[in-house]
């Protein structure tokens, strides 16, 4: 006798789901859309965290997969102003979009998975630690840029980003550009001023490197339209080095701009400079006065 409210609970439970499926799937068929069962359709993280989750709930809408610059987008009422707008912002961003309906059962169960997005750590979020074998391989195998060239070479993109930092703190570069174009992404070293082409890397294995470097820098993964700006620091034999992040959108994509602060690099004296005897003669001079500054020009980097 217990029982029997509790089966008749739970058999109203699934006519009351099966209804709400059914007037998802009949706005769908009114719409010319497809109807996305969440259940059996898998979500990318990495495609979810395009929207935030403050946005997801307020416009009812998720992006559940990316192929490159195509997304599948889902939304509970293709109406909503707000999930027009975000949708019109991500093709604003360049992205292709495929907008499916799905129930608001399923956006529920979307929303569940946003828990599930990594939250990194303080201490990962703003350090990266070069394992010591790679960094072993860099000291003996990297002596120039052409070496680097043919270690990046189908690396793998959990590997790019130690390779690209181990290998400019190797060879004294001051920053390093990805600069997205249009089938490819270059990786540059800016050396004594001068920017010099280092490999080239596919747009999938971009992404995510790109979302490594936002993590890390502590700036946010669903931004792509404005610019951000962060740091974080690698720990590099026995050192600690800064590393300052740009991310600015471009044509073909985010750009990233790291400028490297190694602490090795400024601990030159004054002689180590490369200043002809006169001018060497002439700053030591100045440095005796007790008022007035110095300024140094040139490029970035030189």
């Amino acid at each position: 006798m217990s029982t029997l409210p509790q089966e008749l609970e739970e058999k109203l439970s699934e006519i009351e789901k099966e209804r709400i499926e059914q007037q998802a799937k009949d706005l769908a068929k009114a719409n010319k859309l497809s109807f996305i069962n969440i259940a059996i359709n898998p979500i990318e993280p990495e495609a979810l965290a395009l929207v935030s989750e403050e946005d997801s709930r307020a416009g009812q809408i998720g992006v559940i997969s990316r192929d490159g610059k195509k997304l599948r987008v889902v939304v509970v009422d293709p109406a909503n102003a707000l999930a027009k707008k975000i949708t019109d912002r991500l093709s604003a961003e360049g992205f292709s979009i495929t907008i499916s309906i799905i129930s608001t059962l399923g956006i529920q169960k979307l929303w569940q998975k946003y828990q599930e997005l990594p939250k990194p750590s303080e201490e990962q979020l703003g350090t990266v630690s070069i394992d010591e074998e790679v960094l072993s391989e860099v000291q003996q195998e990297i002596k120039n840029i052409a070496d680097l060239k043919e270690k990046l070479a189908g690396l793998s993109a959990t590997n790019v980003l130690e390779i690209v930092l181990a290998g400019a703190i190797k060879i004294g570069a001051s920053d390093i550009h990805f600069e997205p174009e249009e089938k490819t992404i270059r990786i540059r070293y800016r050396m004594d001023g001068v920017l010099s082409d280092v490999v080239e890397i596919d747009p999938e294995n971009y992404q995510k490197v790109l979302s490594r470097i936002k993590i890390n820098s502590g700036l946010k993964l669903n931004i792509h339209n404005a610019p951000q700006d962060g740091r974080f620091t690698v720990n590099y034999l026995q050192k600690v080095i800064e590393i300052r992040t740009s991310v600015l959108p471009g044509a073909y994509g985010e750009n990233v701009v790291m400028r490297i602060l190694d602490p090795e690099s400024i601990k030159q004296k004054i002689d180590d400079l490369g200043l002809s005897k006169i001018n060497l003669k002439l700053i030591k001079k100045l440095l005796q006065k007790t008022t007035g500054a110095i300024l140094t020009t040139g490029p970035t980097g030189s």
